[in-house]
Formats: structure tokens, C-alpha cells, sequence
């Protein structure tokens, strides 16, 4: 559950929310509890902004009882590039109660990192339960279940001596799909340690990370379910939640959540993405939509030819599993008239909230002209305007507005997605690039080599810094073709074929021209043009299939695949190729996980 969830926030309006004091956010004194107080702020500031909060304190001024409704209202200070400052103010009628100030947004500083050597723990199973007292009756205390790994409780104090430690696991009774920093903060405080340390170390006990999310230069050997964790040093409790969840693992068993309040996902952490749709019918998918996620696939992007449309295999992912972040790469700019275009992108935004990117792209010639009849004119330009409306439509105002390749008069979308997708661009060569650095938020990348990454991202980097923007905040999203077998005869040669699809297709003939493969594909080129497809085959090098197609051991996959994040990606989408009928699918799709790593 996310923290809206655990503690019934409810949104009143854009700016403002109302926390309803129940037994289980109650103190055993029928009090709302501190840390849900905490928790609904920061929910309510992410929710908002759209951003992940990074740091919070708050201020408490009086008490909220029970049964009592607590009025909270936003108000963002400033809004960076990067990073907001923002406060919520919560109230009981004229009465306020607490004031939250937080920072929400993420940016790497060279300063960032591990801050706690945590403790060696024994596994939750292994630890001593905290017993509830009749006073816990009615109270948070009851949603929780705490486990003593050291320390003792108020009722085995005997007046002896100890190092004042304390250290125990804890975690909700309901949890399902994992923690946000909001509910973290809800009931990190509960275990009523006192000072900064312990609070510190209550914070990263609990939150909720599988090994796949931690980055990989933290993640312990081997998949387990146990914490095991350094000795703990001092900490303030204002460290950012950011630098607390990379040290985590989680318990129970982990499970990874896109919490939807959260805003959007933080795209600079590394993200495993799989491409979508699966083989077989779209009705047949559940279980194995679920099961990427347990692998510990974070994303799944769609794509749009000649097969299902880019929205309806995300739109069922969204109800089916919430773990996962939905991106379409892509949707044409030319298929969809305006309206149509926002329609779709704010109603799955909407139902997947925090969860979901529209990726955007001008397709080919093939696809509109042919396939769809419409004129493949001003591909750049259109690309653009779709850009640019479908940021202004996200605005929730009337737009009546003559962009360069079409008119809206008078629209206004009736769907306001409570948080704003990113929009990211298809890009190949420097125009759509600089384009996707300058006014969107990343791009999408495709048939290219891992060395081949390094270019483009220069181009998008050095078109967000001329704008104004910080180029670490720019996703690059890359679709990666790989099949998982040792048979290099059998890959290249299926691989050829679609090579040969692609890049005789004069957007990409362009772009491997631009990265430098002209020579190597000269013969090609010129055998297509002639009618000769055996020929255009026979003529691609080894060497060009070796670097835009992934194959061998799974461990020799993943390890290329690595090599894409190290030069500049962020995110992955894997499409597994069928081309030696000795794989199956679903086996490669387990080997290249994440948990396989």
C-alpha cells in the first residue's frame, strides 16, 4: 500500500486534503500519532508536486483527537529545475496543528551517498516479537508487528545498565505492495525511540526496497530475505529518504512499489524495463505481467505498428500491477488528432498516477504514410507541437492555440491526472534530440550500440544545459534487442532480416549514417534499392548485427546490457527477439532479469 492508502488521505481539491483521525494513526492516548501527522504532509506535498519528497521535519503545535478531521493544505515556495521547497499546514477547524517543510525532487551531488553503517541483525523470523499492551488497544501500535533484534521494553526495564540501543525490525500487517517515505514517516516513531539515532535506524529498517532497486555497487551477494546490515552510527533524522532507502533491504520477502503519491519515479536510478506486448493474447497476460515485476523488472513499454494500439496493454498492466512504471515507446505524433492524443495520455495517467510516461516519436514514412494514408510531412515540427500541446493540455486550461502544424480552438481536457506525466521524445539523430533535452524530459533511443549511446546522450545533455535545464534530470530510454543464445550463427542470420526491415527505412538509413556506419552499410543500401533482398541480407557485416543485437550466454547479455547504463541510460526495455527456436521466450525473459544478475 502507498501512504494514501494506510492513512485514508483524502484530496479535497488541487491543493488541499483532509486526514481523517482513526483509531489506527492514534496514539494509545487517542492523539493522532506524530509520525502520521508527518506522513500526511508529506503525502499530500508529493501528491501536489509530483515529486518525491527527499527531506521533511515538522512542527507540532497542538493535538488532533480522535474522530477529529485534519484539514491539510500545500503551498510550494519554490519550484526549481530539480528541487521544491514546500510546506503543508494542517488544521482541525481554526486550530493548527502541525506545519510540514519539505524538499521534494531529486539531484546528485557528489556529497550524496551512505551515511549509516547499519547493524548486524539476525533475520525478522529469528527475532523476539514485541508484546502489545491492552493500552496499544485501538492505536497505530496495532498495525504494526515489531520484532526485538536488541533493546528491551518498558516492561523489562529492571533499573541495570545497557548501552541505550535499540534495534528492531517492524513493519505494517497490511503491507502488500510495499512503502513511500510518506508512510514510512507514519509510523517509523512508534517503537518510541527517542533519540536521532534510533529514529534514523527506524527509518531504514522499514523501508520497503527489493535488491534489484538498490544500486548494484550496494546490493549484497546472492537473494535473500534476511537484513543484514553494519553497525549503526548517528545520523540526523533530516538525512534525505533517498540516501536511507539505498541501504535497505526489505522484509517480508521484497517486493518493489511505483508508490503512485510519490510523483514521478526518480528515472536516474536504474530502472530494468521490458517490452510489451507479450507473445499470446492480451487476456492471457496477468500472471506474467506479475511475475516481470517479481523478477524485479521495474517498467514495461509498449509499442504501436501494426499489432495492439500502445495504451490497452498499459491501461490492464495498471489494474493488474501496481509495481510496475508504464511507458509507451511510442506513440506516433501523426495517428491521433489532438484532442484524441491528450484524452489518452491524461486517462492513463490517471489511472496509473506516478506510474506512467508518454513517449513520443514520429514513426516512419511507412507507418503514416502507407499504412495510416496521412502525409509524413514535418516530422520534427509535428513532433514538437505534440509536445508542446500535450504540455499545455496536461494544464488543465482552455487552449485555443495555432501551432505549426495544426489549430485547437476552445479544448479544454475534462481528465486532470493528479500527477503530470513525463513526456519523452523518439529520437535518432541531433534535431529530435536536442528536442527531447530542450522541452521534454528525456528520450527514447533505439537500434544502437552500447558505444553508440555516449553520442546521443551528448546531444540531449548539451541541449537541456543551453535551456536552462539540469541534463541529469533527462531520461534516456533505451530499447534493447537481445536474444539469449551461444548459437552466433542462427542469431545473425534472423537478426539480418531485422536489420534490413529497419534500417532500410530512411529515418534510420540517416541515423546509422550519422553515427558512422555508412561504409559498413553501403552494400546493403545498395542491394535493397536494386530488388535485391538476398543480396541487402548477405551484404550486412557481422559486426553491425553484433553491435545493434544482444546475444550469447545470459550472463554475456546482461553483461552488454550493462555496458548501455554505464554510457548514459537510464532505463532499459527489452525486446527478446525469437530468433533461435531453442530459446524460449519466457526462459529469456527470466535469465536477463534483474534477479539473475
Amino acid at each position: 500500500m502507498d501512504s494514501r492508502a494506510f492513512l485514508g488521505l483524502e484530496r479535497a481539491d488541487d491543493s488541499k486534503f483532509a486526514l481523517h483521525v482513526v483509531p489506527r494513526l492514534t496514539t494509545s492516548g487517542g492523539f493522532l500519532f506524530g509520525g502520521a501527522g508527518l506522513g500526511a504532509g508529506i503525502s499530500a506535498l508529493e501528491a501536489v508536486t509530483g515529486r518525491r519528497c527527499t527531506w521533511a521535519t515538522a512542527q507540532y503545535l497542538s493535538y488532533a483527537r480522535r474522530d477529529e478531521r485534519v484539514d491539510v493544505e500545500t503551498f510550494v515556495a519554490v519550484e526549481g529545475s530539480s528541487i521544491t521547497q514546500a510546506r503543508a499546514t494542517c488544521r482541525v477547524g481554526d486550530r493548527e496543528i502541525l506545519t510540514v517543510n519539505a524538499a521534494l525532487g531529486d539531484r546528485e551531488f557528489d556529497a550524496a551517498g551512505q551515511f549509516v553503517a547499519m547493524p548486524d541483525t539476525v533475520a525478522p523470523e529469528a527475532a523476539r516479537p514485541r508484546t502489545l499492551r491492552a493500552a496499544h488497544a485501538n492505536s497505530i501500535m496495532e498495525a504494526l508487528d515489531m520484532r526485538y533484534v536488541k533493546g528491551r521494553d518498558l516492561d523489562e526495564l529492571d533499573g541495570s545498565a545497557s548501552d541505550g540501543r535499540t534495534i528492531m525490525w517492524v513493519r505494517i500487517k497490511s503491507l502488500v505492495d510495499g512503502i513511500d517515505a510518506a508512510a514510512s514517516a507514519s509510523w517509523a516513531i512508534s517503537c518510541r525511540w527517542r533519540s536521532v539515532r534510533r529514529l534514523a535506524c527506524a527509518l531504514v529498517a522499514t523501508a520497503s526496497i527489493t535488491r534489484s532497486a538498490l544500486p548494484r555497487s550496494c546490493r549484497p551477494t546472492g537473494c535473500c530475505s534476511t537484513f543484514r546490515l553494519s553497525r549503526c552510527s548517528a545520523v540526523s533524522v533530516m538525512a534525505p529518504f533517498r540516501c536511507l532507502r539505498k541501504m535497505a533491504h526489505c522484509w517480508p520477502p521484497p517486493v518493489k512499489v511505483a508508490s503512485p503519491e510519490s510523483g514521478r519515479l526518480n528515472p536516474m536510478q536504474r530502472r530494468d524495463g521490458m517490452t510489451v506486448p507479450l507473445p499470446g493474447h492480451l487476456h492471457e497476460h496477468e500472471k506474467k505481467i506479475c511475475a516481470l515485476a517479481d523478477l524485479g523488472y521495474t517498467d514495461i513499454w509498449s509499442a504501436e505498428a501494426d499489432g495492439v494500439d500502445a495504451f490497452t496493454p498499459l491501461a490492464l498492466a495498471a489494474a493488474w500491477e501496481p509495481r510496475l512504471r508504464l511507458g509507451t515507446a511510442i506513440v506516433p505524433a501523426y495517428t491521433r488528432t489532438p484532442a484524441l492524443f491528450a484524452q489518452s495520455v491524461a486517462s492513463l495517467a490517471d489511472a496509473a498516477p506516478g506510474r506512467f510516461a508518454i513517449g513520443v516519436g514520429s514513426s516512419s514514412n511507412v507507418i503514416i504514410e502507407r499504412w495510416n494514408g496521412l502525409p509524413f510531412v514535418e516530422p520534427y515540427k509535428k513532433v514538437r507541437d505534440v509536445v508542446r500541446f500535450l504540455r499545455d493540455a496536461m494544464s488543465g486550461e482552455k487552449i485555443t492555440k495555432q501551432y505549426d502544424t495544426f489549430k485547437v480552438d476552445g479544448f479544454r481536457l475534462g481528465v486532470r491526472p493528479e500527477v503530470k506525466p513525463p513526456i519523452l521524445v523518439a529520437a535518432l539523430r541531433e534535431g529530435m534530440l536536442r528536442l527531447a533535452g530542450r522541452e521534454a524530459d528525456g528520450a527514447i533511443i533505439n537500434w544502437l550500440s552500447p558505444d553508440d549511446v555516449r553520442t546521443v546522450t551528448k546531444v540531449v545533455h548539451d541541449a537541456a544545459s543551453k535551456a536552462g535545464s539540469d541534463p541529469a534530470t533527462k531520461e534516456i530510454v533505451a530499447r534493447i534487442f537481445v536474444c539469449p543464445s551461444e548459437n552466433a550463427d542462427v542469431v545473425r542470420a534472423g537478426a539480418r532480416y531485422a536489420i534490413a526491415a529497419y534500417l532500410n527505412v530512411p529515418v534510420y538509413a540517416e541515423f546509422h549514417r550519422w553515427l558512422g556506419r555508412g561504409d559498413a552499410l553501403a552494400g546493403m543500401w545498395d542491394a535493397w534499392k536494386a530488388g535485391d533482398r538476398k543480396a541487402a541480407l548477405a551484404a550486412i557485416p557481422d559486426s553491425v548485427v553484433d553491435d545493434l543485437v544482444v546475444h550469447g550466454s545470459p550472463a554475456e547479455c546482461r553483461a552488454k546490457i550493462d555496458r548501455y547504463f554505464e554510457n548514459g541510460v537510464n532505463t532499459s526495455s527489452l525486446a527478446i527477439l525469437a530468433l533461435d527456436p531453442a530459446v524460449d521466450f519466457w526462459t529469456a525473459v527470466e535469465s536477463l532479469s534483474p534477479s539473475a544478475s
